[in-house]
């Protein structure tokens, strides 16, 4: 009874230990040596010789295909790119869904990279999709879509080589050697930078960073860095850095000064639709008269609600606050005298 209860404890042992050896191996072009499963697996409060794991490591390959990179030392396993996901417990009917979506409606706002790695995703999801049993699910799809509510851009292209070194340093705290382009100069112009944050905005994606030797955030798109290296330096990180507060502060045009208290008339049937999706919390409609209503809202001054506002054209009237009458109406003549030119 103890030697099948102790053999009952070490096969729950291995298993275990198994598991937490596949949840570590990376999808190429990354790599993960013996050594470095050994720490993690230590991390984690399993303690492990690390012939055992090269025992291990050998015998997940046999079963699942696991490949290793033996030209250089330390050997480094991976997943291969095209490997199918394992999961448990499997891909969901609503998980499935979702990621067809994001392969309809999204595939032209990511990176070519992205759109590789999700591959074994989406592939899974098509399969659990096809069979589906009743097939109810598999329909919804045919049934969705999504129209976007301003002009859609079609991305930039990225290198993929580019989004892969850039990530990875964003994400591991590690400093880049980049050759850049500006928007003015056809000249790669050589920089070393401590990358602090990612933001897309529109269809652009943006590197926050520091150049060497300077204490002042850099915006640098994606698409305008002809060839990143990644280095085994430490990138360097602000203590006072705040991304939200970086955006919020207007730096990446997102918003402007601090908020204001807006107020503008529309006739119905225009801006109906803010009755059901307001503009924020705090808003309120006062209907002034059967067809007339009065709206209020708290809302940050940037250009993207000075866009929003000319975007009405005649069907708005913008009562405050006062700056903002003064400034719409500046552009409403800027625009106008541009056209009568």
């Amino acid at each position: 009874m103890t030697q099948t209860h102790t053999t009952t404890r070490d096969n729950g042992d291995r298993l275990e230990r198994l598991f937490m050896l596949l949840q570590r191996i990376p999808r190429e072009p990354r790599r993960i040596s013996t050594a470095e499963l050994q720490q993690a697996l230590a991390t984690a409060g399993m303690e492990t010789k690390l012939r055992t794991i090269q025992r291990d490591m050998e015998y997940l390959s046999s079963l699942f295909g696991l490949q290793c990179d033996d030209r250089d030392k330390p050997y480094g396993w991976y997943w291969l790119k095209t490997a199918p996901i394992l999961e448990l417990p499997g891909m969901s009917m609503h998980a499935a869904l979702t990621f067809k979506l994001v392969e309809t409606y999204l595939h032209n706002s990511l990176p070519t990279s992205t759109l590789q790695f999700l591959k074994p995703y989406l592939s899974a999801a098509e399969a659990m999709l096809n069979d589906n049993a009743d097939k109810q699910l598999s329909q919804w799809a045919r049934h969705i879509r999504i129209i976007p509510s301003g002009l859609a851009l079609l991305p930039p292209e990225i290198d993929p080589d580019v989004h892969e070194a850039v990530y990875h340093a964003v994400f591991d705290g590690r400093q880049l050697q980049i050759g850049y382009q500006k928007t003015t100069d056809d000249r790669i112009w050589p920089y070393r930078v401590h990358p602090l944050a990612l933001v897309v905005r529109d269809s652009v994606i943006y590197l926050l960073c520091i150049f060497a030797s300077y204490s002042d955030v850099r915006q640098l798109a994606l698409h305008r860095i002809k060839h990143a290296e990644l280095t085994e330096d430490t990138a360097q990180t602000p203590a006072d850095f705040d991304l939200d507060a970086y955006i919020a502060a207007g730096e990446l045009n997102v918003r402007c000064g601090t908020d204001l208290r807006l107020k503008c008339r529309f006739v119905a049937p225009h801006g109906l639709y803010l009755l059901e999706t307001p503009l924020s919390a705090d808003q309120t409609i006062t209907w002034e008269n059967e067809t007339t209503f009065t709206l209020e809202a708290t809302v940050p001054w940037s250009e993207a609600l000075m866009r929003w506002l000319l975007g009405w054209s005649a069907d708005i009237e913008v009562l405050g606050p006062a700056a903002l009458v003064e400034a719409y109406q500046a552009e409403i003549k800027r625009i106008t005298g541009a056209f009568l030119r």
